[in-house]
């Protein structure tokens, strides 16, 4: 046997060995290419998604405020509960502080209130005396 021959078909050529390598750069290559556009497809969808759902939430903070308004609005305005709140300026205040209290545990957001004669005394609060001191 020819010892020679036998280590000769094994060996590689120049020419195998370039070829294999250009092959691995361009494999990792287009696989790092794929990567890229992958993630770049990914976060055009996730900002699409974003953008979609601040959308959404701006219109439902906007009907949100919108109710809340209207509620407290009307409340307020109320011709009823505008004379109460009058003749509370002179009176017994429970009825007002009930009436209030009331209106509070069905609402979006509880409301407070000061009520002030035409002299700008503070006549009625719901705000604790701390609280009042921040506003005043």
């Amino acid at each position: 046997m020819d010892h020679r021959h036998r280590d000769r078909t094994y060996k590689k050529s120049r020419f195998q060995q370039e070829l294999e390598q250009s092959v691995s750069r361009k494999l990792i290559s287009s696989l790092l290419l794929g990567c890229l556009l992958f993630c770049i497809a990914i976060a055009a969808v996730n900002a699409l998604s974003q953008n979609a759902r601040r959308e959404d939430h701006l219109e439902s903070v906007a009907s949100t405020f919108h109710e809340v308004y209207n509620s407290t609005s009307a409340f307020l305005l109320d011709a009823g509960h505008t004379e109460l709140f009058l003749s509370e300026l002179r009176n017994d205040q429970d009825n007002l502080r009930y009436l209030i209290s009331q209106y509070n545990v069905s609402a979006l957001v509880e409301i407070q209130l000061i009520l002030t004669d035409s002299e700008g005394k503070v006549r009625f609060t719901t705000f604790s005396e701390g609280e009042m001191n921040l506003h005043r």
